[in-house]
């Protein structure tokens, strides 16, 4: 919520907010909402780690969208610690377990997506790393291949690429087909000097 009500609707104002000292929150304001509005405020589901790993492996398990899901960002190279991190972080937002259980039950998910991965023969990334890999397994893949789950997961993204592609072509056509009426309007026939008579210099007597 923006603090200064001019701010709404004015764009340079807008762009000041993260340089505004007095457009963030006052100290305590959190306590001002409303009680239990958010999921994370109320009683968790699951209150045992076991339970909350079975919960997740029969909704992996359960779900085709979500196993397709999960084979494509590990065929993308996204490794299995951010996968991790994402579901049990999800899992508390949503109210399913409080934060100290999401970080107990970050071993045994990783354990099993690597498990996963391995059953339908995935190769895949196991942890998060600062430094910048050399060769990843999107190298490996095919433009064909990039460009196909590209289209399923992005496909507003596949349509930009797809129409500039286009236009691209369209413009090298339109440029060869320009440069070969320009040469055919300047390639006029030269006289042909092997049949033309060598001219001698006018030489004047006692030179």
């Amino acid at each position: 919520m923006l603090l200064n009500p001019d701010a709404k609707g004015n764009p340079e104002l807008l762009d000041k907010i993260n340089t505004d000292p007095f457009d963030m929150p006052i100290p305590g304001q959190s306590l001002t909402g409303e009680p239990k509005k958010w999921a994370w405020e109320n009683p968790t589901q699951f209150t045992d780690v076991d339970e909350a790993l079975m919960h997740i492996v029969e909704k992996v398990r359960g779900d085709e969208g979500a196993q397709k899901g999960f084979d494509q960002v590990m065929r993308l190279g996204m490794p299995l610690e951010s996968i991790v991190n994402t579901i049990t972080f999800g899992g508390f937002i949503e109210g399913l377990w409080t934060v100290d259980i999401a970080e107990l039950l970050k071993p045994p998910t990783m354990a099993f997506l690597m498990l996963y991965a391995n059953e339908k023969e995935i190769p895949f990334v196991a942890f998060n790393s600062n430094e910048k890999p050399d060769k990843t397994f999107v190298d490996d893949m095919s433009m064909n291949e990039l460009m196909a789950t590209t289209k399923e997961m992005n496909p507003a993204h596949y349509n930009d690429i797809k129409n500039y592609v286009n236009k691209s072509v369209e413009e090298i056509e339109t440029k060869q087909k320009r440069d070969e009426e320009l040469m055919g309007g300047f390639m006029v026939m030269g006289p042909d000097m092997s049949q033309t008579e060598t001219i001698q210099p006018n030489m004047e007597e006692g030179e």
